[in-house]
């Protein structure tokens, strides 16, 4: 394609008849629209390459291609927050050695869960690796 007919003119994403606007970019084969808001959730969108778009040989596309897809829910924001823990909070005579378990309120990234911060009795901070002391 000729790089310079892959343009923000010839390739559009709509919101039924309202434009998003993006930036445009074109390599190889491959063109690419990054809209310059975030999309709405849960909305059909349609994206349109049209005619204006032309290979080389300033061939034009025979017809304007278009395809609709619908977005995602809207994006979670709301913090995840402990459920329990074991040993609970309060526990005496707990055993040198043991586990600690925390159960979270929503499924967590597991890259994420790796190393935790405990607070112990006496206020002093030991570092906990993959659930173990």
């Amino acid at each position: 394609m000729c790089p310079a007919t892959i343009t923000p003119l010839t390739f559009t994403l709509k919101n039924g008849s309202t434009t998003i606007a993006g930036t445009v970019g074109y390599s190889g084969v491959t063109a690419t629209f990054q809209p310059l808001v975030a999309l709405p959730s849960s909305t059909l969108l349609t994206a349109t390459i049209t005619t204006g778009a032309k290979d080389q040989a300033n061939v034009a596309l025979a017809n304007d291609y278009v395809w609709s897809f619908t977005t995602g829910a809207l994006a979670d924001t709301t913090p995840p927050a402990v459920r329990s823990t074991t040993p609970g909070d309060g526990s005496t005579g707990v055993p040198v050695g043991s586990a600690l378990v925390l159960t979270f309120d929503e499924a967590m990234a597991p890259s994420t869960v790796n190393t935790v911060d405990v607070s112990a009795a006496t206020g002093q901070h030991d570092r906990v690796r993959n659930g173990e002391l």
